[in-house]
């Protein structure tokens, strides 16, 4: 838990840091993420579906392309069964998602100025964190794809929304493990099972020269 409110806390100051570019474009956002289920050691699991939360800063580069910076946040549930729990009861407990990524943005043909079409990949961290501190913070490698729109009213405000597919990277042999207090311990088989398909939306508001 600690962990990764450094992590979140690192999150905000590059925001910090940001805000002191010539152009910037920020887009606080919310949406929801869909359920994903996924195969593990002995049995299955599912990340269950609910709201997300976020925030991006966007830099200009050039007159089509964009470096992007995002966090992500989902209140959720894990719940998992395998036969390698024993006697022990399945694995259910409240797990935060949070995702911290860069990436690039491309600005795609569009039939007006006011209103833009994007599309991007991104890179960064998975971190699933336990609100009560049932199991230990889980921190991984990350990969994310977007696609969306951006329709501006005016020069600085807009709205922004669209469809993101963020997906933790596992090794093929690895595993992404968690474990209970009571000591039920389960790895994720395979290469990168958890896919995260959302859709977002928010205020677009464009800072600077």
């Amino acid at each position: 838990m600690k962990k990764a409110k450094n992590i979140i806390l690192a999150t905000f100051l590059l925001f910090g840091v940001a805000m002191n570019a010539q152009k910037i474009e920020l887009t606080p956002f919310a949406g929801y993420t869909f359920q994903n289920k996924f195969n593990i050691s002995g049995g299955k699991a599912i990340l269950r579906d609910g709201a997300t939360y976020g925030i991006t800063a966007a830099f200009p580069v050039g007159q089509n392309n964009a470096v992007e910076l995002m966090y992500s946040r989902q209140e959720t549930r894990l719940e998992a069964s395998s036969y390698l729990f024993q006697d022990q009861e399945d694995f259910i407990r409240d797990v935060s998602v949070n995702y911290l990524m860069i990436g690039g943005n491309k600005i795609l043909p569009s039939v007006t100025d006011d209103l833009q079409f994007t599309g991007g990949m991104k890179i960064g961290m998975a971190i699933f964190d336990s609100p009560s501190n049932d199991f230990n913070t889980i921190t991984k490698l990350a990969a994310g794809l977007n696609l969306g729109f951006k329709y501006f009213f005016s020069d600085a405000i807009g709205l922004r929304g669209g469809m993101n597919l963020n997906f933790p990277i596992t090794d093929i042999g690895a595993g992404i493990g968690w474990s209970s207090n009571g000591g039920a311990s389960v790895g994720v088989s395979g290469w990168s099972p958890i896919v995260q398909f959302a859709f977002t939306g928010g205020i677009a508001v464009r800072l600077g020269n």
